[in-house]
């Protein structure tokens, strides 16, 4: 299995039959209601692509490094991000924060990854990024 896409599903206490898809390339889980996303996740050998859309993650935990390219974390609870996410995510070209928490727009590291941080209620913009690879369509506020 190389794709997985779930809609709907309760993924919460099930998380732990996902470590077993070793081939998985694209995992796709949408309004899943996952409060908590296991590291273990992250460890798949093969994935690539991780969209969590529209579940209710307030935080993530990722302990090992990950062969990642994109990661869509949109329509979540998301404030902040680990200080060590992008050490763990070396290859990471896209990561789309849109429609969380955020109200700083997050320290990045200056290599090609594309940030979208769009209607999240930002409050400044102070941490600045490469201007090229930051989005913000529809920020709910600036300057609080």
């Amino acid at each position: 299995l190389r794709v997985l896409h779930l809609s709907g599903f309760h993924l919460q206490q099930s998380q732990a039959c996902l470590e077993k898809l070793v081939r998985l390339e694209r995992l796709m889980l949408h309004n899943c209601s996952i409060t908590h996303l296991s590291p273990s996740i992250f460890r798949l050998p093969s994935l690539t692509d991780l969209i969590l859309t529209s579940n209710e993650l307030k935080s993530l935990q990722i302990d090992h490094p990950s062969s990642l390219r994109l990661l869509n974390i949109t329509s979540n609870q998301l404030t902040h991000l680990p200080a060590d996410l992008f050490d763990h995510l070396p290859s990471l070209l896209m990561l789309d924060l849109s429609e969380n928490q955020f109200t700083q727009v997050p320290l990045v590291p200056s290599n090609h990854t594309w940030i979208n941080l769009s209607s999240n209620p930002l409050c400044t913009l102070e941490r600045r990024l490469n201007e090229e690879h930051l989005i913000i369509d529809h920020p709910q506020r600036l300057h609080c």
